[in-house]
């Protein structure tokens, strides 16, 4: 089992620059789907039309979906028992996942050349499937003004009405440290420290009457496009589906937009075929084409981690993608919450019950 000291000592990769990665064969056993859980909503129906769809058509191996609710609880429990064969998890999960031994390593030899994929997308146990963002959504014809940045959210005077937050303490704490004037750069370090944490928790007692709290994020988007929210923190993609779906315009604020990434795992215990199985790693190896990453940025902005992707998009399509805004945007910092969000989660169902 792997520490969490040893996390930042993994080379990424596994294959030389230019190597010539071998044809996979996805051999399809009778009787077994191949099981993927994802997070629901529009942006597992865009993984379906960009990815499940086109892997059953070449491979002939059918793709059983699967809905996870979040979280690294889930992911302890499905170690037990099985049941999943690839799974879509946040960087938290990623690294909390491989220091207690819940997923098995890649073989980057049979999915891709890492020089086609960003550096971070390519790890020993992880491929980067999509970065999206946490921005401020908002919806224009509730509101007075049109809101800027995160301070806003918690204006109640200028925005009066409710709004919308992660129920948790990631990328929730941050974002009052940011509306607070904390400097992105000295973000994790105020974060870091108990006046820090106070900081953030007194800010969003100002407004916790006022909230409306998600634990999925499909959520916020769709409250907005309802009029049920005016504001909400929520992930980019997510409030363009929704906008989308309604045939309703949500604006978006970008300014310190918190940046992270999805990857794709094999868990350990696998529902079907072990580690002999190669239809996993035939899927990762459709999963981090450029073509398909492509179609699925077209489908929901969250910027693709191929390389060659952008490319095969429109200026349009790329003009929503979270790498249109980077200027303005930070990356949450995974290792922070990889070594803290037990203590903080604790500390934040304390703070919310406290009511």
């Amino acid at each position: 089992m792997l520490r969490r000291r040893q996390l930042m000592s993994l080379i990424p990769g596994g294959v030389l620059p230019g190597v010539l990665l071998p044809a996979i064969t996805a051999q399809a056993q009778p009787g077994r789907d191949l099981v993927i859980a994802t997070t629901g909503g529009a942006w597992q129906d865009a993984l379906r039309e960009a990815l499940f769809r086109p892997f059953q058509a070449t491979t002939g191996v059918r793709v059983l979906e699967e809905t996870r609710e979040g979280g690294i609880a889930e992911l302890r429990a499905r170690a037990n028992g099985g049941g999943w064969d690839v799974v879509l998890v946040e960087g938290d999960e990623l690294l909390i996942g491989v220091a207690e031994g819940l997923f098995s390593p890649l073989n980057w030899t049979a999915i891709a050349n890492p020089d086609t994929l960003a550096p971070d997308a390519v790890h020993p146990y992880g491929l980067g499937a999509a970065r999206r963002a946490l921005v401020l959504g908002y919806d224009p014809a509730a509101l007075t003004g049109v809101p800027e940045g995160w301070a806003d959210l918690f204006d109640l005077t200028r925005f009066p009405g409710p709004r919308a937050l992660r129920r948790g303490p990631r990328c929730t704490l941050e974002v009052a440290l940011l509306a607070d004037g904390v400097a992105p750069e000295a973000l994790y370090a105020t974060l870091g420290t108990e006046e820090g944490v106070v900081r953030a928790f007194r800010l969003l007692t100002l407004i916790r009457r006022d909230v409306r709290w998600w634990d999925t994020s499909s959520l916020p988007g769709q409250w907005l496009a309802r009029g049920e929210v005016g504001m909400a923190a929520a992930f980019n993609g997510r409030i363009t589906a929704a906008g989308r779906a309604a045939n309703k315009p949500l604006g978006i604020a970008w300014d310190k937009a918190l940046t992270t990434l999805y990857s794709w795992v094999l868990p350990a215990t696998r529902a079907s075929g072990g580690n002999q199985d190669d239809r996993p790693l035939a899927f990762l190896r459709l999963a981090a084409e450029a073509g398909p990453q492509a179609a699925l940025a077209t489908r929901i902005p969250f910027t693709p981690t191929a390389i060659g992707a952008p490319a095969l998009m429109t200026p349009a399509a790329l003009a929503e993608l979270p790498s249109a805004h980077a200027d303005t945007s930070l990356s949450l910092n995974e290792a922070f919450w990889a070594a803290n969000e037990g203590r903080l989660e604790r500390r934040f169902d304390l703070w919310l019950a406290d009511t």
